[in-house]
């Protein structure tokens, strides 16, 4: 059938007809998608966005509307950064960090500090007084720019060990509060201990709680970067202190890893 001919017009004046003719029907419906985006948006906006990856209980099915899904039962329990929700990544999936996080001992989690130590606010605890990751890692919140190589995912800066400090400040008292002296040190820091992941103090041999302690990833006791119990992370600093030479002869000094013999050891 000739249109041109049926409406009494040009073809050419059929075809501008029919391209504003759609033109009007794609127009008409971009309202409609606009009021629907912004029906959708009443809701929580971020529930089908990365945020639910980690803060699962923001799904609109649980946030908005108060209840579970067929799938899954209601989350009614606010806290999100449990060991198991940091693990859901740090498992080798993502990055294999189950060597530092996983598989070894490291910070204690899912427990409450000693009742003597007082914890800074900065560094929240669970709705039942537990340390877990987010007590000292955040994904949230803390400035980018120079430096935030010490406080990437950290509640604070933890330069020079200061997140250590915070908590533990009995422990930063040096040789008069009985503990081994930091900050200054005249020994050069063994590269041995850096590749086993102790950490500089950010001064040419500065000595830190990490130049010594780990908090992730430690097999050895006291969270130690390398075990003190045959006097090896000792040695790695006092190499002048070892009974031995390089070449197998033996110093005027007390004998250490070798077994008792002859000599009463007292208990304590």
């Amino acid at each position: 059938m000739n249109l041109a001919r049926v409406f009494h017009v040009s073809p050419f004046s059929v075809v501008n007809k029919i391209f504003y003719f759609i033109l009007f029907v794609i127009f008409s419906l971009l309202p409609l998608d606009r009021s629907f985006a912004a029906v959708k948006s009443t809701k929580n906006p971020n529930s089908a966005k990365a945020c639910a990856i980690c803060h699962f209980r923001w799904v609109d099915t649980f946030f908005v509307e108060g209840k579970g899904s067929d799938l899954v039962e209601y989350q009614s329990e606010k806290v999100v950064a449990k060991p198991e929700m940091c693990f859901s990544c740090h498992d080798g999936s993502v990055k294999d960090s189950r060597a530092r996080v996983y598989n070894d001992s490291g910070h204690t989690t899912d427990k409450p500090p000693p009742a003597h130590m007082k914890i800074p606010e900065i560094f929240p605890l669970d709705e039942d007084g537990n340390m877990q990751c987010s007590t000292c890692h955040t994904a949230h919140g803390v400035q980018g720019g120079e430096g935030s190589d010490e406080t990437i995912f950290m509640r604070t800066s933890n330069r020079a060990s200061d997140m250590c400090r915070k908590c533990h400040p009995k422990r930063d008292g040096g040789i008069a509060a009985g503990n081994h002296p930091i900050d200054v040190t005249t020994k050069e820091s063994p590269g041995r201990l850096l590749a086993l992941g102790a950490a500089a103090g950010g001064e040419r041999n500065r000595i830190v709680c990490e130049t010594c302690h780990t908090a992730h990833g430690s097999p050895y006791e006291s969270m130690l970067i390398e075990s003190a119990g045959n006097s090896t992370l000792c040695l790695d600093c006092h190499r002048d202190k070892n009974i031995f030479t390089p070449d197998g002869n033996r110093k005027p000094f007390h004998a250490i890893n070798i077994a008792v013999q002859k000599a009463k050891i007292p208990g304590n």
